[in-house]
């Protein structure tokens, strides 16, 4: 899970899958644009890779409550985002960026990791 990567989904990719998770819909028919969950019309998916404001919207979809033996999305979410932050281990096991906070991760850490805990997340092949 290390951000920056070139093997990774692209951005509008990421935007898709994150806006259909949020409640947004494609419409396919003759206009091919996307109605928000207030029934507004777009022709492109917020940019959630790009905008803070944006990411922090869909951060609040995901749930908050435990559910039963499992964790709660957003604690899911943000210890993925922790390791995203973290990067891969070096040679000796650790993760050099270990004490990077959460608050600093930047938008697109937070929307690899908002896929991961969505089970939406694609490696390219």
């Amino acid at each position: 899970m290390e951000a920056g990567r070139t093997d990774t989904m692209n951005e509008h990719c990421q935007n898709e899958k994150i806006a259909l998770y949020c409640g947004w819909k494609f419409d396919k028919n003759q206009y091919k644009q996307w109605i928000s969950p207030d029934g507004t019309t777009w022709n492109y998916p917020p940019a959630y890779t790009k905008d803070l404001n944006q990411m922090h919207e869909a951060e609040k979809v995901l749930a908050c409550t435990d559910e039963g033996p499992k964790t709660s999305e957003r604690r899911r979410y943000l210890m993925i985002l922790e390791a995203v932050i973290a990067g891969p281990p070096d040679r000796f096991g650790d993760r050099p960026n270990r004490q990077l906070s959460t608050p600093f991760a930047t938008v697109a850490q937070r929307a690899e990791a908002f896929l991961h805990t969505i089970g939406k997340w694609e490696e390219v092949k």
